[in-house]
């Protein structure tokens, strides 16, 4: 997973295993979306196909009164998802490419740093 800011010319790259989030935390980013997404969400049917835009409102409007009755309802089949990051590179761009960078890298429950070549 990388995270690049062009206008500061700054990088920073994480890597490691991608592990499914405990239920609660899924449920908490379920919660905290907008209506509308969680809306959209309780259809289930996403990438599915469709026939016209009515059976997309009808579907909405059935999600939405769902959530009347039950706002903080999280669909059981919500995941959300993490890095566990076992790496983290920082990278600083320079235009004489004298970029600077670090590595952070995790062993055996400690981590290490060290500064690579640009």
């Amino acid at each position: 997973m990388t995270f690049y800011w062009p206008e500061l010319v700054r990088q920073i790259r994480n890597s490691g295993p991608v592990v499914a989030d405990p239920t609660e935390v899924a449920a908490a980013d379920f919660l905290a979306r907008p209506i509308g997404s969680r809306q959209m969400a309780l259809t289930r049917r996403q990438s599915q196909p469709f026939n016209d835009y009515s059976e997309l409102d009808e579907a909405l409007d059935r999600a939405g009164r769902e959530l009347e009755i039950a706002p903080d309802q999280v669909p059981t089949e919500w995941m959300s998802y993490a890095v566990q990051p076992d790496e983290i590179e920082f990278w600083q761009g320079d235009p004489a490419r004298r970029h600077k960078r670090v590595l952070y890298r995790l062993v055996n429950g400690v981590w290490s740093r060290n500064l690579l070549w640009p």
